[in-house]
């Protein structure tokens, strides 16, 4: 049984500040968690149009060391200034 048929994973689409904006109808456990990871790692990285973050930060949102959560930052440029519009996640 691979981790889809266990729903082990989690979507969830965040605003530009990390804050949840919506997830997936399944609610395993580490999606609580997963906001601390997009929110740190969005303070951490200068994020750039294209940017893909997999982070494994168990001290930030990670949880458990074998987690991988994917953060995909929509980076759009509006009238010459550049900002991010949503934040699509991923974890495993």
């Amino acid at each position: 049984m691979n981790r889809q048929e266990r729903l082990d994973f989690s979507c969830a689409l965040f605003g530009p500040d990390g804050g949840l904006v919506s997830n997936a109808p399944h609610i395993p456990g580490h999606l609580g968690v997963m906001q601390d990871a997009v929110q740190y790692q969005m303070m951490a990285i200068q994020n750039k149009e294209g940017d893909y973050i997999l982070s494994k930060y168990p001290w930030a949102g990670g949880l458990h060391l074998f987690y991988l959560t994917v953060i995909t930052p929509d980076v759009q440029k509006f009238h010459g200034c550049v900002a991010t519009v949503f934040v699509l996640t991923n974890r495993y």
